[in-house]
């Protein structure tokens, strides 16, 4: 019996390693960033979430958000307004912050499974992108943000105008663009 634990135990971990599923592939539309991403100096890139994990994972760049900065020194009001930054091509109703199961906290909202600790930190949330949609520009220039990466397959909601700098294309792709932010 305690052989078949064992076995048990190891063959669904071993065997998915060769499960092909669609979701192993959700960035391959970068491979043609990277060469692109490995030229530039190395800098500060703007993106959704998603492919901010992407770009830590797969350049040497800096990113302005990410939930492992959450280890870091940083307040909770840091920690909204980098993720704010993230969302700021989005039109305020499409952000969907209520509905973001990882906010800046996640830690603390699994481990209490309190409503008044996810609701105060979706407020925080709340409060800094309207801060940041006050002035994008100012926002760009605190985090040191000097490209953006528009994952244009799956961010199809983007609008760079919201962002309130010129710029200019460096590179684009299928289904991305990298932009370089030029500040007055």
């Amino acid at each position: 019996m305690y052989l078949f634990a064992i076995a048990s135990d190891n063959v669904r971990p071993f065997v998915s390693l060769f499960s092909v599923m669609p979701s192993n592939f959700a960035e391959q539309h970068f491979a043609t960033a990277l060469p692109v991403l490995d030229a530039l100096p190395r800098t500060t890139i703007l993106s959704d979430p998603a492919t901010e994990m992407f770009i830590a994972g797969a350049s040497r760049h800096d990113i302005v958000f990410s939930t492992y900065l959450k280890n870091a020194l940083l307040s909770h009001d840091e920690l909204a307004w980098r993720l704010c930054m993230t969302l700021e091509p989005l039109p305020p109703p499409e952000r969907g912050i209520d509905q973001r199961q990882h906010l800046i906290y996640p830690d603390a909202v699994v481990a209490f499974k309190d409503p008044v600790v996810r609701s105060r930190e979706v407020e925080l949330v709340t409060d800094a992108c309207a801060q940041v949609d006050g002035d994008p520009e100012r926002w760009l220039k605190r985090f040191h943000v000097e490209y953006v990466l528009w994952d244009e397959r799956r961010q199809l909601q983007w609008d760079l105008n919201r962002l309130g700098v010129p710029r200019q294309i460096v590179a684009k792709g299928d289904g991305w663009s990298l932009w370089k932010l030029i500040f007055e």
